[in-house]
């Protein structure tokens, strides 16, 4: 071989040698990307289940709402009615307060015309 030859050779072996490097490091690029899409999938996944769960909890949370606002209206009738009865009674009351009052009126009356006949 010539020395030209030699020195084409080495020159071919040094860009050969140069662009294999690069290559190399290509591929350890490439292969941090794969390991940092598989780090992202499975955070994803985890997100997912988490969105899931919450999800779910949500749906119990308004099932519960649901619930209360029936017991709610529920409990509001229950008070109408409980106010009508609290009417009727505070009725009751002043009726019976009114007898009271005209019977107290009554044996005043009495005891009176009975201590006149006394005397």
């Amino acid at each position: 071989m010539t020395w030209l030859q030699l020195t084409t050779l080495a020159s071919g072996l040094v860009a050969g040698a140069t662009l294999l490097g690069k290559l190399v490091r290509l591929i350890a690029a490439i292969q941090t990307l794969i390991l940092r899409i598989e780090r992202m999938q499975t955070d994803l996944a985890s997100t997912q289940s988490n969105l899931q769960g919450a999800q779910a909890s949500l749906a119990t949370t308004q099932d519960s709402l649901h619930t209360t606002q029936n017991d709610l209206v529920t409990t509001q009738a229950q008070l109408q009615v409980t106010q009508t009865d609290l009417g009727a009674t505070q009725t009751q009351v002043t009726t019976v307060a009114q007898d009271l009052s005209r019977v107290r009126q009554r044996l005043g009356r009495l005891e009176d015309k009975r201590a006149h006949s006394l005397a």
